[in-house]
């Protein structure tokens, strides 16, 4: 949990093939967070892992990810924007929690992406 937590200079992140499990609160509180690659290798995504990252405004999910934690995407200030959530899955797997995508900002959520 915390890896990346609170490094405000972090930009962007292309997570490596070996890795499986981004933890609770990986990149809480990455300001400058714009952009991550999450690889097929991944399969669970902890709760808040990307709460308070105000510049990350889209991510893709890989259909591998069958666990998700709760409020992933967490934003309380009012200053953040929306961020779109492509999810390769068809729908929610059974494994993410059922508040996962709440946040204090709007979120848009693309089932069934394939990419561009």
């Amino acid at each position: 949990p915390h890896a990346f937590s609170g490094c405000s200079s972090l930009k962007s992140v292309v997570i490596g093939n070996s890795v499986t499990n981004i933890g609770y609160n990986a990149f809480m509180n990455c300001d400058s967070l714009e952009s991550i690659v999450i690889p097929e290798s991944v399969t669970t995504i902890g709760k808040e892992a990307f709460a308070y990252c105000p510049s990350l405004t889209s991510i893709v999910i890989p259909a591998t990810v069958t666990t998700m934690g709760r409020a992933v995407f967490y934003n309380r200030y009012d200053n953040y924007g929306p961020i779109t959530v492509y999810c390769e899955a068809e729908f929610k797997p059974d494994g993410w929690d059922d508040e996962w995508d709440v946040t204090g900002t709007s979120i848009t959520v693309i089932w069934g992406y394939k990419g561009e």
